[in-house]
C-alpha cells in the first residue's frame, strides 16, 4: 500500500474508508475477470467522470445534463462560458458553506461540525402556528426531513450524524418522523442507517464515508480562532498586555505592536508603569499585542 504525500492531511477514518473503497473494486474486478472468457479491458480510468455521471443520473431520475463542452452524457450542451453562474450553482456552493439553512416552510437548519459527529439542530423560524402545539412542533420537524437529506448529499455528510428536532412531540409523532427518514434515506446513493431517538429525544444517524466532506474540501482551519469560531475580546488583550509588562524586571523601554482596540482599552485601565513604551498599530480585525522589543 502506497500513502501519498496528500495523506499527511487526511484522518485515519477517511484513509481507512478510501482504503475499504479499493478492496471492493478489486473485489469487483476480480469477480469478472472470472466471468470473462476472452482478454479484453475491465476498467478505463479515463472514463471515471463518465460513470459517476452515469451513476447518478441512473439513481436519481436525472433528465438532463447540460456541458460546457463536449461530454457523452449530456443532453444539452451551453456556449456560455459561465455555466456554473448560469445555474447558480456558485450561489448553492456558497450555501453549502454556510452554517445556517433555511427552509421554504420557513424553519432553519444549524449545520456544524465537530471533532467526533456533525450536529444539525432545527428551528421553527418563520414557521406559522396553529393552537395546537405537538402538532405544530410536529409539523415543523415534518417540514425539514427532505432538506436535512438533500444537505447531507450537497455537503457530502457522512460519519457520526446528530439531528436535534424541536422538542414536544409526541410518542406517536417521534414514530412518524422516523418512518418517513427512513424512507428519504432508503433512497439514497450513499448508505445510511437510522439507528433512532435518544431518550433526550435526539435522532442518530451514521452516513458511508467514502470522501471528506465539502467543507473540508474547500476550507481550511482559521489560523486566528483555530477553528472554534471566537476570538479574544480586546479587554481581555489588553489585561493580557498590563499583565506582561507588570511582570518585565529592569526594563526602561519597550516597543509594542497593538491592534488600536486593544490600546484603546488597554488606555482605560490607567495602569502606572515605569517603562517608556513607544506604540506601533497594526492593522489587524482580529485583537493582539506583541512587545518587539525592549531595552534595559
Amino acid at each position: 500500500m502506497i500513502l501519498r504525500s496528500r495523506a499527511e492531511t487526511s484522518s485515519a477514518e477517511s484513509i481507512l474508508a478510501e482504503l475499504e473503497e479499493k478492496r471492493q473494486f478489486l473485489a469487483d474486478l476480480r469477480f469478472q475477470s472470472r466471468k470473462r472468457k476472452k482478454t479484453g479491458l475491465l476498467v478505463d480510468q479515463k472514463n471515471a467522470l463518465t460513470r459517476q455521471v452515469e451513476r447518478f443520473k441512473q439513481h436519481y431520475d436525472i433528465s438532463e445534463v447540460v456541458s460546457d463542452g463536449a461530454f457523452a452524457l449530456a443532453t444539452r450542451q451551453s456556449n456560455s462560458r459561465t455555466l456554473f453562474t448560469d445555474y447558480g450553482v456558485e450561489t448553492e456552493l456558497e450555501k453549502c458553506l454556510n452554517e445556517f439553512v433555511h427552509v421554504d416552510s420557513g424553519a432553519s437548519l444549524v449545520i456544524e461540525k465537530t471533532e467526533a459527529m456533525w450536529v444539525i439542530d432545527v428551528n421553527s423560524g418563520h414557521f406559522s402556528a396553529t393552537s395546537d402545539k405537538p402538532e405544530t412542533v410536529f409539523r415543523v420537524n415534518q417540514s425539514v426531513l427532505s432538506e436535512i437529506i438533500r444537505q447531507l448529499r450537497l455537503r457530502q455528510i457522512s460519519g457520526f450524524i446528530v439531528i436535534d428536532f424541536i422538542g414536544g412531540m409526541t410518542e406517536t409523532q417521534h414514530g412518524k418522523i422516523e418512518a418517513e427518514m427512513e424512507k428519504l434515506v432508503q433512497k439514497e446513493l450513499m448508505t445510511t442507517q437510522i439507528a433512532g431517538f435518544s431518550k433526550s429525544g435526539l435522532m442518530q444517524l451514521t452516513r458511508k464515508k467514502k470522501e471528506v466532506s465539502l467543507l473540508e474540501q474547500v476550507t481550511e482551519t482559521c489560523p486566528s480562532c483555530g477553528g472554534t469560531g471566537h476570538v479574544k475580546t480586546a479587554i481581555s488583550v489588553a489585561y493580557e498586555l498590563e499583565r506582561e509588562l507588570s511582570a518585565l524586571k529592569d526594563v526602561e523601554q519597550a516597543v509594542i505592536i497593538v491592534t488600536e482596540a486593544v490600546l484603546d482599552q488597554f488606555l482605560e485601565l490607567e495602569t502606572a508603569f515605569n517603562i517608556q513604551v513607544d506604540w506601533e498599530i497594526a492593522d489587524e480585525p482580529v485583537p493582539f499585542y506583541q512587545i518587539r522589543r525592549i531595552f534595559s
